[in-house]
């Protein structure tokens, strides 16, 4: 699994009306693969659309081929490494309450299905002890 941020350089309402334009095999391919991840959308400060994903791997390839082939502008950047660390900073995003509240919740299930000890003992190699969370310390434990 993987968690990735999707930055577009289009708003709301132009991401709306190419969603609008979609053929039925358009419209299917991409609702086919919505069905199989969590996401929270948000627009940036730009006033663009943004969204978080947490997505299987196999699916990462096709999400991004899909926004290219609908020639969508946009930054993919991935995240894993940083939410299995809790090195994402939500309030950097600007988002609303709601927004926030949900991209909480996918980030600590994304954590919950996802940190096991080789993450852990990386992130000490690399940040040390001290940068261990209580979750953290429970699942060294565990091993």
């Amino acid at each position: 699994m993987k968690f990735i941020k999707i930055e577009t350089n289009h708003t709301k309402e132009q991401i709306d009306s190419l969603s609008a334009s979609m053929n039925c095999v358009q419209s299917d391919k991409i609702e086919s693969i919505y069905k199989q991840i969590s996401y929270v959308k948000f627009v940036n400060s730009d006033g663009f659309l943004c969204v978080f994903y947490v997505i299987p791997d196999r699916l990462v390839d096709e999400l991004v081929g899909f926004y290219t082939s609908m020639s969508i502008n946009f930054k993919y950047e991935d995240l894993t490494r940083d939410a299995l660390w809790r090195r994402i900073n939500s309030s950097e995003f600007g988002l609303t309450p709601d927004e926030y509240s949900q991209l909480d919740y996918i980030l600590e299930k994304f954590i919950d299905d996802n940190i096991d000890m080789d993450i852990i003992l990386d992130k000490i190699f690399e940040m040390g002890e001290d940068s261990l969370t209580e979750k953290d310390k429970l699942v060294l434990q565990s091993y």
